[in-house]
């Protein structure tokens, strides 16, 4: 074991040293017999050496199996945290690294948590593992949570704009993970008082796209929750023009499903204390839930959001007599 404490100095400085290759050799071979000891001193020893031989510009693809292999099936947790810590972001490596994110040791998912956040882009993450970090916002741990927020807004969002950090979590095929995502990015901005993220992001109620009406519905539903009606009133100004865009779509061959979805489920959050925005939302609702059979009730029923329409409005009628009538 000291002898390999020893190496593994020697290999922190090897840069200086310019060590051969075929002591490099030597020492990879040494290290992977170590990490199998049953000594757990020794185990500790060998994986802060094979870490060491990582070589980011010229990745080792033995070495890195074996890391990935040894963070799998590590039993012992401090052990996993060293690995956890050092393993460098690499396809070779990625299952492990989704694997440890739900480490039963709050100190393993932290440690990989950190290095996703120092070392990875989001680009380089495989979209499951994407999904998988934005997950952990609901870990049972807040500190966790609070590890995986830094990520976002310290690695991701600080690097991308907000739509394309959106674009890259394929919303569509897990809409979680994107409500997780803006909830995260809207609580921080709300916390400190500063739309840091969201002042970037380009929305147009006119030309909206599947990924654009997401954002908007999910800013819309976060703002009504959280009491921001005047965020809300920034993002769509205009609710008679708004309704007019929805009124629009039903008549319309091209409109997007899931756009006209998104618009829908927007209505049921938005002001109606102005008379002109009650009655515009009330008649716009009307028109869509009276429109006959077979004539664009793909929009409507295949959507699954008539009980979207019908609470809006009921939100909008004075008590439920007037809704039934």
């Amino acid at each position: 074991m000291r002898c390999l404490q020893v190496v593994n100095e020697v290999l922190i400085h090897s840069k200086e040293l310019d060590l051969e290759e075929k002591i490099i050799r030597k020492l990879k071979q040494v290290y992977m017999e170590r990490s199998r000891d049953k000594v757990i001193a020794v185990r500790t020893a060998a994986a802060t050496g094979l870490c060491l031989l990582q070589n980011p510009l010229s990745p080792d693809e033995e070495v890195l199996t074996l890391l990935n292999k040894n963070m799998l099936y590590e039993p012992v947790a401090s052990i996993r945290v060293l690995y956890a810590e050092h393993i460098l972001v690499h396809p070779l490596t990625i299952d492990s690294i989704a694997y440890r994110l739900r480490d039963e040791d709050i100190m393993v998912r932290l440690a990989i948590l950190k290095n996703l956040k120092d070392h990875a882009l989001i680009q380089q993450l495989p979209i499951k593992m994407r999904h998988s970090i934005l997950h952990c916002l609901q870990d049972r741990n807040d500190v966790v949570v609070k590890a995986t927020e830094a990520l976002l807004i310290d690695n991701w969002c600080s690097k991308n704009d907000i739509l394309i950090v959106l674009s890259l979590l394929a919303v569509e095929e897990d809409e979680t993970a994107g409500e997780l995502f803006l909830n995260a990015v809207f609580t921080y901005e709300s916390n400190h008082h500063t739309p840091s993220f969201t002042k970037k992001a380009s929305i147009s109620v006119s030309q909206l796209t599947s990924l654009t009406s997401f954002y908007l519905y999910s800013a819309v539903r976060y703002f009504f929750e959280h009491q921001l009606e005047s965020s809300i009133d920034q993002l769509i100004s205009d609710v008679p023009v708004f309704c007019g865009h929805i009124r629009d779509s039903v008549s319309s061959e091209d409109t997007d499903k899931i756009v006209f979805r998104n618009m829908i489920q927007c209505l049921q959050y938005l002001d109606v204390s102005d008379e002109i925005c009650k009655n515009e939302i009330l008649h716009l609702v009307r028109h869509i839930l009276s429109i006959p059979a077979g004539v664009r009730m793909d929009l409507v029923i295949e959507s699954d959001h008539v009980h979207v329409l019908l609470q809006a409005l009921l939100n909008l009628l004075d008590g439920e007599a007037s809704f039934l009538r």
